[in-house]
């Protein structure tokens, strides 16, 4: 979605601009700006155009996330998204990826054919794990494919902060 940040800001300076000099009102001209552009960051916020969606981070907005082996940290911030290892290619030596979800959902897709070792944290929010054991308010817990951490494919090190992950393959 496109930032309409900019444009309710300019719309609404002007009108008040417009309204002021038409009627010859003594309105303090710098409170009122400040005022509408404060409003205009709430309105884009509310509509959805206001966000960051990076390769590797998503923030004010829904979005989805692919593995890439270059990243080594996806982060979910104030926002809902999906993120898959489907193209996840097992290596020589495990990859560990650092995956954090504040104020937030967060959909984890592990890849199918990989053995997985998930340290996952939480502080008040819930983590579902694929096992069916999960995480509620706060708590640590450990998800393994029957292997140790020095076996394992992929290494995920999860943090869940006030929201919700739900894992699964």
């Amino acid at each position: 979605m496109k930032s309409y940040f900019w444009g309710i800001f300019l719309i609404s300076t002007g009108v008040f601009l417009l309204i002021k000099h038409y009627f010859n009102l003594n309105v303090s001209t710098g409170r009122v700006v400040i005022g509408l552009f404060l409003l205009s960051l709430g309105a884009s916020i509310l509509i959805g155009g206001f966000g960051v969606s990076a390769g590797d981070r998503i923030m004010f907005r829904e979005g989805t996330f692919k593995y890439d082996p270059s990243e080594d940290e996806y982060e979910v911030i104030f926002s809902e998204a999906r993120l898959s290892f489907d193209d996840f290619v097992p290596k020589d030596k495990p990859v560990k990826v650092e995956v954090t979800c504040v104020f937030g959902s967060l959909d984890l897709v592990l890849p199918k054919d990989a053995k997985v070792y998930i340290d996952a944290s939480c502080a008040f929010g819930q983590i579902d794990l694929p096992d069916g054991s999960d995480i509620s308010f706060f708590g640590n817990h450990r998800f393994t494919d029957n292997v140790d951490k020095n076996e394992a494919d992929l290494i995920i090190d999860l943090s869940t902060v006030f929201g919700k992950t739900e894992i699964r393959r």
